[in-house]
């Protein structure tokens, strides 16, 4: 269970390594496979902590949780429904 440090929604990258009980780069590498998802600011990372709940459930890599999409990927995506496409 999750400590009393956080009564936070959202908590930063060393905040949730802490929380998990594990390091900045597990946090990152879990970031980087989708299994917990995040909301970028500019350059900081923002993890819900109820997404941080779900990752102490035992992870099944064809269920993705927060798959990120690549930016280049969404303006091509909006580019191409404004043609019609």
């Amino acid at each position: 269970m999750l400590t009393t440090e956080v009564d936070a929604l959202y908590v930063s990258r060393v905040q949730a390594a802490r929380v998990l009980d594990c390091s900045v780069q597990m946090i990152d590498k879990m970031l980087r496979e989708g299994r917990i998802p995040a909301s970028y600011l500019g350059t900081t990372v923002r993890i819900a902590v109820a997404d941080l709940k779900a990752a102490l459930e035992p992870y099944d890599p064809k269920k993705p949780r927060g798959v990120r999409v690549p930016r280049s990927k969404q303006v091509a995506a909006k580019a191409t429904k404004k043609r019609g496409r």
